[in-house]
């Protein structure tokens, strides 16, 4: 009866820690393609498969996203093209079985793709250990998730400034100078919360800018107009985030941490 209730707990241990090891990995990732080194028989190749080859070479400059989402479903999206479909974590490997592409089901199963996730679990690394294949799609957890605080800085007083009373220009200096907090999940989501106001949408990260697309305005619905994303700049050290609010450089709204 021990051995039987000894054998269960640890059935459902192992089971906790397999739905944590996947609950880390759920998020969004940037990835890119390496250029390829030339096998050591590319000289021997048929100039067919040399041309394949090369033209895979070619690819490796694009920017590839993976969202591993919770329900176990994925979206790998590239300039050029799409995939979806499900995935798995065993032990150090994560597995995805690709079901679409573009939005269409092929006629044959396409062949999984695994990946060897780092002991640190902010690496994935395409193809088997010790094969040609190895490293030729490598993704990382971007270090900007995480809580930002954000203030206004260089606040702009308007001409009618001086004809406030006391109390309406306490007012306006509350909320010119009203700090924020930006949070930017690993999901690809963010939220802005002012304290008066919130903004919700969605964020991506291209060289050093990071552009926040507005889901959810003031009121908690979508915008009524399309808005352009709000874009920041990222510092060399990735520690602050800056945008202008207004032509002419004045009143930027900075985010640090």
């Amino acid at each position: 009866m021990n051995f039987l209730r000894t054998a269960v707990q640890i059935s459902l241990a192992c089971i906790r820690l397999s739905a944590l090891a996947s609950h880390d990995l759920t998020g969004v990732w940037k990835g890119k393609l390496p250029l390829l080194k030339k096998p050591a028989n590319f000289a021997k190749m048929s100039p067919e498969n040399q041309k394949k080859f090369l033209a895979t070479m070619d690819v490796g400059e694009q920017k590839t996203d993976l969202n591993l989402r919770k329900n176990k479903t994925f979206l790998m999206k590239t300039d050029k093209t799409w995939l979806d479909g499900t995935w798995r974590v065993s032990r150090n490997v994560l597995t995805l079985f690709v079901e679409k592409q573009d939005g269409k089901r092929g006629r044959k199963a396409a062949e999984p793709m695994l990946f060897t996730i780092s002991k640190d679990k902010k690496k994935l690394t395409y193809g088997k250990p010790g094969t040609h294949d190895e490293g030729a799609l490598i993704f990382t957890r971007s270090d900007l998730t995480g809580s930002w605080k954000g203030k206004l800085a260089g606040v702009t007083l308007p001409p009618s400034f001086n004809r406030m009373s006391r109390q309406q220009q306490d007012e306006y200096l509350a909320t010119a100078e009203q700090r924020s907090t930006l949070d930017l999940e690993d999901d690809g989501s963010f939220i802005i919360d002012s304290g008066m106001f919130s903004l919700r949408g969605t964020w991506s990260e291209s060289s050093a800018i990071l552009s926040l697309a507005i889901t959810k305005g003031e009121n908690g619905k979508p915008p009524k107009k399309k808005t352009s994303p709000m874009t920041f700049t990222i510092s060399e050290d990735r520690k602050k985030l800056t945008v202008k609010m207004v032509p002419g450089g004045q009143n930027p709204l900075t985010f640090t941490r």
